[in-house]
């Protein structure tokens, strides 16, 4: 809104500053107020003259300093950039080389997975075994037990056939005995 106000006035100066020129130029006198008038409007031109030069230079340098700028920043963007892909490249190398090792890792847990498979396999086949060896030697101990038994009885049997033989024995010694007696022959 100030602007506004300002190029109106700075107008309307300008506009009087020409009438009172032309009325110098006709030879007429210029009053005090007129001659301030005159004088703000040529330094109001001269403002106006300086400001659009330094305006121009402020443009120049701003332009200038926006290339340099944008040299600067567009340098940089290629060094970061070259900086991100080497960094990228390196993690990509750093990041294959860990999936490589969990890879790796992984291999030896499934092998060790499959060897402990194999373990229990191995070790349901000696539990099968060991139950298999449990039962035949529990077969064993009957088979034992039981020829204990028949041991026993041959036992018990060749003890009553040795009690009959030696009773046999007697009676056979005794009626020998009894023949010779008989015979004589004692």
């Amino acid at each position: 809104m100030t602007e506004v106000f300002s190029s109106i006035i700075a107008n309307i100066i300008s506009e009087y500053a020409k009438k009172i020129v032309e009325k110098a130029s006709q030879g007429k006198r210029i009053t005090a107020p007129e001659l301030m008038v005159l004088i703000m409007s040529e330094m109001d031109r001269r403002l106006t003259t300086q400001i659009k030069e330094l305006d121009d230079r402020l443009t120049t340098q701003i332009k200038e300093l926006d290339r340099r700028l944008t040299t600067q920043i567009q340098e940089l963007d290629k060094r970061l950039t070259s900086q991100i892909e080497a960094l990228r490249r390196e993690f990509d190398g750093k990041f294959k080389g860990l999936e490589d090792r969990m890879k790796g890792f992984e291999d030896r847990i499934k092998g060790l997975e499959d060897r402990f498979k194999g373990l229990e396999n191995r070790m349901r086949g000696f539990e099968d075994r060991f139950k298999g060896l449990e039962d035949r030697f529990k077969g064993l101990e009957d088979r034992f037990k039981a020829l204990e038994l028949r041991v026993d009885g041959l036992e018990k049997r060749i003890e009553d056939l040795k009690f009959y033989m030696d009773q046999y024995h007697r009676e056979t010694m005794d009626r020998i005995r009894r023949i010779e007696e008989k015979l004589g022959i004692t």
